[in-house]
């Protein structure tokens, strides 16, 4: 398991804005990036009076706090509307936690992958995973850390910290009877949250392997964000429950025009239609994301 590649997962999720959290009539409206401590004035918006549905604008942000925000989504069993984006940490928590969901027109859920995206060599089921997470919890104290080499010291805190957030977040998909092969799906046609440099900037070497192009840096930024846009009959097959309207109009130009004109700008949209990855297309994602294991 390539810890710095997890570690990535959880500081690209993060943002140094909060979203937007206010109350109308019945509904709280969430705009914005996700950050930490929103869930803090989420919980207290959900306890207002008559509050029976939330109305989500967001690109995502930090995944932990997502996960606290689906939890009280599902506790007060909310509804939840799209109006304009739900996409990554929307998508993963507060879309698949509500008891019934909407997707206005011109909106769009979108996911890009999570923390159990990858292959789990070590921990393959969540016996094993929780094993080893308090394995870890047993592991060097604060004061043996600092007698450890630093590089050493911060694997381990690391290790812990991301397969807390690999079993709080298979938990909190089988809470709500959604398969992780969405999670995983979407990592495989995007490329995942950690592909920031363009595809054209990687070359298969001869044996089989991806890398980058001679000059090209992994910290290449791409011109726009990558995200799989799933049909709502896959999203049912993956799981998914309480879709009420789901606006996808069947032109693929006019679902592209529209997700443009919400953007701002282009998007490197996949509208690919789920079905179970083959040999061949799990090696090809296995060797994309080993890129950032030597980096």
């Amino acid at each position: 398991m390539h810890l710095r590649r997890l570690l990535l997962v959880l500081l690209l999720s993060q943002s140094a804005w909060a979203a937007h959290i206010s109350l109308e009539p019945g509904q709280i409206m969430l705009s914005g990036e996700i950050s930490r401590g929103d869930d803090l004035l989420f919980r207290q918006a959900a306890t207002q009076p008559g509050i029976r549905r939330v109305v989500v604008d967001t690109p995502g942000g930090d995944l932990v706090t997502a996960m606290a925000i689906g939890d009280i989504i599902q506790q007060h069993q909310l509804d939840l509307t799209v109006r304009g984006l739900c996409l990554s940490a929307c998508a993963n928590y507060l879309f698949i936690a509500a008891r019934h969901k909407t997707v206005e027109p011109d909106s769009f859920v979108g996911w890009h992958g999570g923390v159990n995206q990858y292959d789990c060599e070590e921990v393959c089921d969540d016996v094993a995973l929780a094993q080893e997470v308090e394995r870890l919890q047993r592991g060097p104290t604060l004061a043996m850390c600092r007698a450890q080499p630093a590089r050493e010291a911060w694997d381990h805190r690391l290790r812990l910290a991301l397969l807390s957030a690999m079993q709080t977040e298979r938990s909190f998909y089988q809470k709500h009877g959604v398969n992780l092969a969405l999670i995983r799906f979407s990592a495989l046609v995007t490329g995942g949250p950690l592909l920031r440099s363009r595809r054209e900037n990687l070359v298969q070497a001869s044996d089989g392997r991806w890398q980058a192009r001679q000059g090209q840096l992994q910290s290449t930024p791409i011109r726009a964000f990558e995200v799989w846009l799933p049909h709502p009959a896959d999203l049912k097959r993956l799981g998914v429950s309480g879709l009420e309207s789901f606006w996808y109009p069947a032109s693929l130009e006019k679902r592209q025009t529209a997700l443009e004109q919400k953007m701002g700008g282009p998007l490197r949209a996949s509208w690919q239609r789920y079905h179970t990855p083959t040999p061949e297309e799990l090696s090809v994602a296995r060797n994309l994301l080993a890129i950032g294991s030597t980096h």
